[in-house]
């Protein structure tokens, strides 16, 4: 079972030593790894060259700042023919060390598994354990409601990453699933995760373990990090996909059902009643208008039905131009 890591990295050098450190522990002894410098302004560059030297499994690409996804996608192009699974690691998280054996072995028993994801620890700037971390995934429930997946429920269908749950870079992709999608979409920083989780499970499926097997760490700098909120450009993709395969394009549907009918409503509730007990608090009443105006958002597309019946409407048109 041949494994390559992705290393990407952008201005980490406090921390891209304890990343390549990480790969090194693993129990899993057949990999290779290839760090890739996204244009660095730092010592990055030198620690990790510095770091690998002399260890054939390791290669180092530097290129000019493009983001993360043309880093992971540059990845994928340059990992060998013989890797069977791929996992893309920011430069400044790190994997326990049976990460890859676990996640590998997942593959390898589970053929139908296009990709797996794990749990995660929150880690602090110095790598000290802060607290559990918890991926939630939320599907398709009774009468059509939201339904919180629990640990034993592994597989996780397209619409929890179509409502943009579930998704993370804790995962381990199969390699021969990845090269039939399009690769992470570059222009979705803060959402590329979403996007290849979706693409993914359209196409196979998409497992996820209880077991907590990476180290997630919160920093500005990190390689993900960006101002840019590109949720607007992943909504437009994905509620207006369209596919020559009619399995997709029903997928596709229900998807937009459930989200805008039942999973969009309800987090608006849930907004409103939050944005009401800081009113409460602070009398500030900035907040009272925003609870009502969720609420109200909330009450016309739970009840009324206007967002997802325009939604669906507008997919049909799209998807009727297919034939």
């Amino acid at each position: 079972m041949q494994a390559a890591i992705i290393i990407g990295t952008y201005n980490n050098e406090e921390h891209i030593s304890d990343a390549i450190r990480s790969v090194k522990s693993q129990t899993h002894k057949n990999w290779e790894a290839i760090i890739i410098d996204n244009g660095s302004t730092d010592s990055t560059s030198i620690i990790a060259r510095r770091e690998i030297s002399g260890d054939s499994r390791f290669r180092f690409i530097q290129k000019e700042n493009e983001g993360p996804s043309s880093c992971r996608n540059l990845g994928f192009k340059e990992a060998g023919d013989s890797n069977e699974f791929i996992h893309f690691l920011d430069g400044d998280d790190l994997l326990y060390a049976n990460f890859l054996h676990v996640m590998c072995n997942y593959l390898s028993e589970n053929v139908n598994v296009g990709v797996v994801g794990c749990q995660f620890d929150n880690i602090d700037e110095s790598g000290n354990f802060v607290s559990h971390g918890n991926r939630s995934r939320f599907a398709k429930g009774f009468l059509g409601f939201p339904k919180k997946l629990g640990s034993d429920e592994y597989n996780t269908p397209f619409e929890c990453f179509f409502a943009a749950t579930g998704q993370g870079p804790f995962a381990v992709f199969r390699c021969e699933t990845f090269s039939h999608t399009k690769g992470y979409e570059p222009t979705f920083w803060t959402h590329e995760d979403s996007d290849i989780f979706c693409q993914m499970a359209l196409i196979s499926e998409v497992h996820y373990l209880p077991n907590r097997l990476y180290k997630k760490r919160f920093l500005k700098n990190s390689l993900t990090y960006s101002s840019v909120n590109s949720y607007s450009k992943f909504r437009k993709k994905w509620d207006t996909f369209a596919s020559e395969d009619f399995k997709i394009n029903n997928s596709i549907r229900a998807a937009v059902r459930y989200y805008y009918g039942f999973h969009a409503p309800l987090r608006d509730f849930k907004v409103a009643s939050n944005a009401l007990k800081e009113f409460c608090i602070e009398r500030n009443f900035n907040n009272l208008q925003w609870s009502l105006k969720c609420f109200m958002s909330g009450i016309n597309n739970l009840i009324f039905r206007h967002n997802v019946t325009r939604k669906l409407r507008r997919l049909n048109k799209i998807h009727d131009s297919y034939g």
